[in-house]
């Protein structure tokens, strides 16, 4: 199966207004209080409502697809077990433009490995990011270096994450490629570290 953009994520990469509309408009799919003064207000709301919800919808499970032709393809699983976390639902995934998985490893002082995708919509760009924890549930420095990684710090953060490079969501198949040869070479370096 190839990876494609879904239309509405497509749209939304393309024109940051209306990227801005969809998100103004997915912070009410929750709520309770109508922005409409009459029927046909009304119906044209709840319309756009609905294609918000899809629109979300979309790129959360374009997300998932993506996570699993990146990460998965390179044998992240296979390594260790995976660590189910349900903070990661889809009103996470939109929000914060990333979508992760826990994996349980064999790595001396880092037994948990955390491997994010990162996609920004307004950039229209993705990108891997690695990071290790210790027993104590501390993220830690990365045990392991792969060529083409590089650190990137957060002002929060104690340690340094490792960070692909970046990939253009207008060149999926190609980005997909290089995102997953990447993972590969990282999944790589933590069985030898094992």
């Amino acid at each position: 199966m190839v990876l494609e953009l879904p239309e509405s994520v497509a749209a939304m990469v393309a024109d940051t207004k209306l990227l801005d509309g969809v998100t103004e408009l997915v912070e009410k799919l929750n709520g309770k209080k109508m922005i409409a003064d009459d029927w046909k207000e009304s119906r044209d709301y709840a319309h756009a409502l609905t294609m918000a919800a899809v629109a979300r919808g979309e790129f959360v499970v374009f997300a998932h697809d993506f996570w699993d032709k990146i990460w998965l393809k390179a044998g992240v699983t296979e390594f260790g077990e995976d660590i189910f976390d349900i903070d990661v639902n889809p009103n996470y995934i939109w929000d914060h433009e990333e979508i992760y998985r826990h994996i349980q490893t064999n790595v001396q002082n880092s037994p948990r490995i955390t491997f994010y995708l990162e996609i920004s919509l307004n950039d229209g760009e993705a990108w891997l990011i690695v990071e290790s924890y210790d027993n104590n549930d501390e993220q830690i420095a990365c045990p392991f270096s792969v060529n083409g990684w590089h650190e990137k710090r957060d002002d929060d953060d104690d340690f340094p994450s490792l960070k692909s490079s970046t990939i253009k969501l207008t060149n999926l198949a190609h980005g997909v490629e290089t995102l997953r040869n990447e993972a590969t070479a990282m999944v790589a370096a933590i069985k030898s570290a094992q």
